[in-house]
């Protein structure tokens, strides 16, 4: 049987918290009142972190601190400012782990912590083996899986990561890959990626004949398949709710708890009695592979708020009571007990610490009576010394020692007091000599790790100011391409250095348009935001490098090293020169993030749309220049749920189609032929978004009006590189744009 996992439970504020310990959470996590991706939560000023952890440590919870938003560079200081808070001070009082989704945050914070314990945010949209091997280099413990993740893929990267896994198993689904979505910052200025985010995906929408809340989500809930969840071998389970009232984390937690300790999955009752707490109806989609299960009800359903009852009150102060004294760490104690007629009565109370130093106090009391029936012995000074459980101490009978002429009685009352004030003083002073044993440890002589301090010391590896800007083109349809003729086609492409094609689409877009022809400007590829299988991955990258391709767009640091290994096995061409950049979607905000990325050698990174051009100039980044920006990733097909019918590749609701193993009693998932599915999102506004399908069954969802910079390109001089993208726009107008950006034109869209 694999080992129990943890159970992580959310805390939005103190009340959530304390109902998160009594629930039964063996961690926590939380945010301060900045850099958490749940700004709308209450949260936790200064004092209300160091009071939160000491509470929590008090019944034996780790705390995992959220620091996951992504920051600028003049933010940094505040963000060291808050982990000094966190990780300074006597350890009752310091965070556990930090949940982080920057690099460049993570960089700054192990440079002044080495032995901070750094978890990678779900935000970090993560999900190989291979970006795990490079989190760990980077210096992180644990890493946050998507919800995107089937069953198969969780235990795959689980049971072959070199750093701790944890997975989400219960809560609200982003319809969104996890740091992917701009939605929220285009239409109102409120950033999913900086805490902010205003839900938008919860709106109405229609597409085709279908209207509604198209994109949002049931939320999840894996309570009734607990064993195949614990057979994953990840490491901790999370339950999703910093925005929800202690009555749903004490719920909720309570349960999980419950199967987890008895190695069961839920009964329908229990499934009942989590939706009774919550729910905009449940579903495990994503784990068990069946996508088509997933639409959320079109209203949320909720049991009353019982937060404030007196009986739920009660049941809390309660259940923390036990997990206080079951946590404190019990020492066994010697008791001497000196009982003279005439003379002050003495106990004397020790233990000795794990470094064999021991410590001891003294107490007196009253002179005992003098014995009318029968004297105080030994059996009777035990039941009353006896009583420490509610202190840090134990004793046992053999550890008394009794001095006495026999002639003398104390009164219960006399003994309970003296107990009382010796375990006090004894108590005190173990912490202390506790507290100076556990003492914060100097770095120094603390092993540095080389990405950290070269990032740190901002050493410069590709980029040079002096070099030509150069123009970029991103092709999201691959029809565009393929079904234009050559010669438009060197119209279009002729402003630009190279241009970027689906990785699926290369092969066939290499052999078709660009072999025997005159189109000078380099074909490239992206890889797909979400990959289902590194073999399946590799099996796409090595047939792009035998048609030809020699540069890559990647999303993430794995992918980076993805195609550097198979380029260097390549049987075809074992010595190429492969080129990478880093897409925008790392959203990388701030000069340090973007050191941690340089130490992977790319030609071309591009910044965050997030942050201001100028920005991203004054560091000769790369950036937007003209698109629509892709506000959404969906792993989950929109075009099967909208329209209720099979997608091209007899999918019913997902990527991938479902089928059942004849060989098996698990499913499987079969790979899809190439196909492109395309349409409009229309908002209550009337605004359409477009919408599209990869060869995956990934959807990429564009914002209604493009970026135009067209008459403020001087603000972009400084970029190293200019992004054009294009999603439904023809060969025609590709070709008025771009000589509207040469004459400076000004013109209607969303600037940067």
């Amino acid at each position: 049987m694999t080992a129990k996992p943890e159970l992580l439970a959310p805390a939005g504020n103190m009340e959530a918290l304390r109902a998160a310990v009594a629930g039964g959470a063996d961690a926590v996590y939380f945010g301060a009142k900045s850099f958490s991706n749940r700004a709308r939560a209450k949260n936790f000023d200064d004092d209300e972190l160091k009071d939160a952890i000491k509470f929590a440590h008090s019944c034996g919870v780790k705390c995992h601190i959220t620091v996951n938003t992504r920051v600028r560079d003049r933010e940094m200081d505040e963000i060291l400012r808050l982990a000094d808070l966190i990780l300074c001070g006597e350890k009752d009082s310091t965070a556990d782990a930090l949940i982080v989704a920057d690099f460049g945050v993570a960089a700054q914070i192990l440079h002044r912590y080495p032995h901070a314990v750094l978890h990678a945010s779900t935000q970090t949209s993560m999900a190989s083996v291979a970006d795990c091997v490079e989190l760990k280099k980077i210096g992180f413990s644990r890493i946050v899986l998507p919800r995107e993740l089937s069953y198969a893929e969780i235990k795959r990267i689980s049971q072959n990561s070199p750093i701790e896994t944890e997975i989400f198993i219960h809560g609200a689904h982003c319809v969104s890959l996890s740091g992917q979505c701009l939605m929220s910052y285009v239409m109102g200025g409120r950033s999913g990626n900086r805490g902010e985010c205003a839900q938008p995906c919860r709106l109405s929408y229609s597409m085709n004949k279908s209207y509604g809340c198209l994109l949002s989500l049931a939320d999840m809930c894996l309570a009734g398949q607990m064993k195949k969840v614990r057979d994953t071998g990840t490491s901790s389970l999370k339950i999703e709710g910093r925005l929800k009232p202690p009555s749903y984390v004490y719920g909720v937690t309570k349960i999980y708890r419950r199967l987890l300790d008895e190695d069961r999955d839920a009964t329908p009752d229990e499934v009942k009695a989590l939706a009774e707490i919550f729910t905009r109806g449940f579903t495990s989609g994503y784990f068990d592979g069946k996508y088509y299960s997933m639409a959320a009800k079109d209203s949320a359903e909720k049991a009353e708020n019982i937060s404030e009852t007196r009986e739920f009150k009660s049941e809390i102060a309660a259940k923390i009571a036990e997990r206080q004294n079951s946590a404190k760490e019990k020492f066994a104690v010697k008791a001497r007990l000196k009982i003279e007629e005439n003379s002050p009565v003495k106990l004397e109370i020790s233990c000795t610490l794990k470094d064999g130093r021991e410590v001891s106090t003294t107490v007196e009391g009253e002179p005992p009576l003098k014995a009318t029936e029968k004297p105080t012995d030994k059996a009777m000074a035990y039941r009353s010394l006896s009583k420490l459980g509610d202190t840090i101490f134990y004793l046992s009978e053999n550890a008394l020692e009794l001095e006495t002429d026999g002639k003398t009685w104390i009164p219960t009352s006399a003994l309970n007091d003296l107990r009382r004030r010796a375990s006090a003083g004894l108590e005190a002073k173990v912490l202390t000599e506790l507290r100076k044993e556990k003492a914060e440890k100097t770095d120094d002589g603390c092993q540095r790790n080389p990405i950290i301090e070269q990032a740190i010391n901002k050493t410069k590896i590709t980029q040079k100011t002096d070099q030509k800007q150069e123009k970029a083109a991103l092709i999201v349809d691959p029809e565009l391409i393929l079904n234009e003729t050559h010669e438009k086609l060197k119209a279009v492409f002729s402003p630009f250095d190279r241009v970027y094609v689906q990785l699926a689409s290369y092969e066939r877009i290499a052999d078709t348009k660009w072999k025997k022809s005159d189109i000078s400007v380099e074909l490239c590829a992206y890889l797909p935001a979400i990959m289902p299988s590194d073999k399946r991955l590799e099996t796409l990258l090595e047939s792009a490098i035998n048609a030809g391709c020699r540069r890559f767009m990647v999303h993430t640091i794995g992918q980076a090293e993805t195609v550097k290994k198979v380029s260097a096995t390549n049987e075809t061409s074992p010595k190429i020169d492969i080129k990478i950049d880093f897409s925008y979607r790392t959203n990388i905000t701030n000069s340090t993030a973007a050191e941690i990325y340089k130490t992977y050698s790319p030609e071309d990174i591009y910044y965050s749309p997030e942050l201001p051009s100028s920005a991203v100039a004054r560091q000769n980044g790369s950036t937007f220049a003209y698109g629509k920006l892709p506000l959404m990733t969906l792993s989950d097909c929109i075009f099967t749920r909208a329209e209720k019918v099979k997608c091209k590749n007899g999918n019913l609701g997902g990527r991938w189609k479902y089928e059942e193993n004849s060989n098996s009693s698990e499913n499987r998932r079969t790979e899809p032929k190439s196909h492109s599915c395309k349409g409009y999102l229309t908002d209550r506004k009337g605004e359409k978004f477009f919408v599209i399908s990869d060869s995956d069954c990934v959807n990429y969802v564009f914002n209604s009006v493009p970026i135009w910079m067209g008459d403020r390109m001087k603000e972009l001089s400084g970029c190293k590189s200019l992004l054009y993208c294009f999603t439904d726009e023809s060969a025609d107008e590709i070709i008025r744009i771009m000589q509207e950006y040469a004459n400076n034109i000004q013109r209607i869209g969303r600037r940067i």
